[in-house]
């Protein structure tokens, strides 16, 4: 007989951790986009117009192509250091090899400042400097100097953006070669701001967002800004009851609808719900159902008027 509790769904609002997972747990929340091909290939695109604007500045000025070919270099490196990062990958091999190039220092800090080219280079490479700080950091997992490092960010290179935007306007392929740089690097910040809400988590259990979900002892459903790709598996992490009582839980997308505010609503049905797991949530789900009644009524309950009242 089927079990007509197990389907009892009851909305609430519970601190709540959804992750994106894929064949090997690996990819996390921040990184939808590659559960795809269409960032990897908007990645590809770029580089490779970044390879030939590179090129192009090279024959024109030895010299300049070269710091440009480092920072380019230094700039793949660190791309690659943000997706090992956020994707909780480690690559022993791939590691070393960015831990021997990371103390290696760019060609341009061996050029005197004083020139506008020289300077913009050498603004571009502290900016390259502070995110492979950011990059240590968490990969080190000190969380906490991760959170503060990217609170308040301000770089030099900001100064120069306006002006190289006039310039490659005019077709100046310097130009268009570094803010071709500035653009992939601004790409993969991205990745490391969204992960700062995963650093959260991990830095405070307690910073858990507040979601309004659709609950039930056999799955979870909820609305997301990221439209997750068809049979995706997720970790859902969320507490609830007057305890808080914590759920570790692992589960298949059923269905995925796309609704008219742009938002997504997610339909969930848990993989890892044994029988004593989906008994406890049916019991604070009964217990959360009462307590959402009796607000109801305490609401709804019109004070009396009495003689003093007047």
């Amino acid at each position: 007989m089927r079990n007509v509790r197990r389907y009892f769904r009851l909305d609430v609002q519970v601190p709540a951790v959804v992750k994106l997972a894929d064949k090997d747990e690996v990819i996390r929340m921040v990184l939808p986009e590659l559960a795809g091909g269409v960032w990897h290939h908007s990645e590809l695109v770029l580089d490779k117009k970044t390879e030939q604007l590179v090129d192009r500045v090279g024959k024109d000025n030895e010299t300049a192509g070269k710091i440009l070919r480092d920072l380019q270099q230094r700039s793949v490196m660190l791309a690659e250091a943000i997706l090992w990062l956020v994707q909780g990958e480690q690559p022993q091999d791939k590691i070393t090899n960015y831990v021997h190039r990371r103390n290696i220092a760019a060609l341009v800090t061996h050029l005197k400042a004083g020139s506008y080219t020289v300077d913009m280079f050498r603004a571009f490479n502290e900016k390259i400097e502070f995110y492979f700080s950011v990059v240590d950091a968490a990969a080190n997992k000190n969380y906490l100097a991760f959170l503060d490092m990217m609170k308040a960010v301000e770089f030099s290179f900001a100064v120069f953006v306006p002006d190289l935007i006039k310039k490659a306007d005019t077709n100046l392929v310097l130009a268009q070669a570094i803010l071709s740089l500035h653009n992939k690097l601004e790409r993969h910040v991205d990745f490391l701001n969204k992960f700062r809400q995963e650093a959260s988590y991990m830095v405070n259990k307690d910073s858990w967002p507040i979601r309004k979900v659709n609950l039930s002892a056999g799955g979870f459903g909820f609305l997301s800004t990221h439209p997750y790709p068809k049979f995706a598996r997720l970790v859902i992490n969320f507490r609830i009851g007057e305890k808080q009582e914590a759920f570790h839980m692992t589960g298949n997308i059923v269905s995925s609808r796309t609704l008219s505010d742009g938002e997504h609503h997610i339909a969930i049905e848990f993989t890892n719900a044994t029988e004593e797991i989906q008994n406890r949530l049916i019991i604070l789900l009964q217990n959360e159902e009462l307590n959402q009644v009796m607000e109801y009524v305490a609401r709804s309950e019109k004070p009396k008027i009495v003689e003093e009242d007047w």
